[in-house]
Order: structure tokens, then C-alpha cells, then sequence
């Protein structure tokens, strides 16, 4: 895989992340200001993660993911999914398995 194929992989697991942190967030109706005063995450950072602008520290991702109770797993799980999806070429042994 290109360097520019993986970057894009990358950007597009942050946006589905970003996308999904801002669902539950507004689904729980906390404004960014409120999530940053528990996690000692600036607001500014949220909503920038959120729309997909910045990649998080790892800190900063496992803050906000816990914090919205998901696994601190949940962007690398996003990305190997894409990644499968980009490869053809790779055999998924769990569709194989009976």
C-alpha cells in the first residue's frame, strides 16, 4: 500500500471516529466545553477530532473514548476494517472458518 493510500485510510478512520464521538456526545446533549472540563481535553481539540481536522495524541484519544464508553480500540479497529475493505488481496481466515 502507497504512503498516500494509507493517509487517506488514516483520514477516513479519524472522520468515521470523529464522526461517531460527536454522535454519542450529542446524543447525551454535552457541548464540547462540558466533555473538556471531565477529560482535560480543550474544546477546541474535540471539535476538531470530531470533523475530522486533527489527529488526537493518544492520550487525547483514549480520553475521549472512554469518557463516550467506547473501547480505546475503536480507531484502530476502524482502520483495520478499512484497510481489509482497501486489500483484496488479503484473505479474511474468519469468513472461511465454519
Amino acid at each position: 500500500m502507497e504512503a498516500n493510500s494509507n493517509d487517506s485510510l488514516l483520514l477516513e478512520a479519524l472522520q468515521i471516529f470523529g464522526a461517531m464521538l460527536k454522535a454519542r456526545r450529542q446524543q447525551n446533549e454535552w457541548s464540547c466545553y462540558r466533555i473538556s472540563e471531565k477529560i482535560n481535553v480543550a474544546p477546541a481539540t474535540i471539535s476538531a477530532v470530531e470533523n475530522g481536522e486533527t489527529w488526537p495524541s493518544d492520550s487525547e484519544r483514549e480520553a475521549l473514548a472512554d469518557f463516550l464508553g467506547y473501547d480505546v480500540s475503536t480507531f484502530d479497529k476502524i482502520a483495520r476494517r478499512l484497510r481489509r475493505e482497501q486489500s483484496p488481496n488479503v484473505i479474511n481466515l474468519a469468513d472461511h472458518r465454519k
